[in-house]
């Protein structure tokens, strides 16, 4: 038996995202800011526990590109919320990104059994044997890091933008079977993150005030790998 059944699909929707890096003992003064000049979002809970898998070549071909600063590069990862392991449903994502704009295509997925019960080999098989014209499924082949963090969102009542503000950020290396215990916290890392349509032309910075933040390149991928000394 498969260990997926396929569900609804989200074609590749194209926007800006624009990363702040922050410190953690900075996101009190930070989410107080953000509540005033937007409105808080919640699914499920105010507070989202988001669980990504990411995946890569052998030769971390995947990560190198993002370190060298490839303006077209992708990365894929199995994104579950709010739950330790999945319950019943996980995301497959393939993000590309052509400098600040990126392209992500969504795959909802049913689970038949728990993803402990099954190897990373068969987990990649079952997805390719599923998802035939995904091509970008036989360019990976292995499942590098689980890394996971809270996250808030917000959106703006007057422009289409969207905020998150992620914290808490730990990861654990993947071994045969998904792996979840003992995570390493990539300590004192915050991170806003602003999403506008591709064509937005406003000053972002702007609606942010007071908040005085420099924008950054920051992966939680590559951060994950430095970590634990993959790469």
């Amino acid at each position: 038996m498969s260990l997926f059944e396929c569900g609804q699909y989200s074609a590749p929707s194209f926007r800006r995202e624009i990363k702040y890096v922050v410190r953690r003992h900075e996101i009190d003064d930070i989410r107080s800011i953000l509540k005033t000049n937007f409105q808080p979002l919640s699914f499920n809970n105010e507070t989202s526990l988001v669980h990504s898998i990411y995946f890569d070549t052998f030769d971390f071909a995947l990560a190198r590109a993002s370190i060298a600063g490839v303006a077209k590069r992708c990365k894929t990862r199995l994104r579950w919320y709010d739950s330790p392991l999945p319950k019943n449903e996980v995301f497959l994502e393939h993000k590309r990104r052509d400098s600040e704009t990126t392209g992500k295509s969504r795959q909802k997925l049913k689970l038949n059994r728990c993803l402990t019960e099954v190897t990373h080999d068969e987990l990649l098989s079952d997805l390719r044997n599923l998802l035939e014209a995904s091509s970008y499924l036989n360019q990976i082949t292995q499942a590098v890091t689980l890394v996971s963090y809270e996250r808030e969102h917000f959106q703006s009542t007057k422009l289409p933008m969207r905020l998150t503000l992620d914290y808490d950020i730990t990861c654990v290396e993947q071994a045969l079977t998904v792996k979840t215990d003992f995570p390493l916290a990539i300590t004192d890392l915050a991170v806003v993150e602003v999403k506008v349509p591709a064509d937005f032309t406003g000053n972002i910075e702007e609606q942010l005030f007071p908040l005085s933040l420099h924008r950054s390149r920051c992966s939680k991928y590559l951060r994950s790998l430095s970590l634990l000394g993959l790469l």
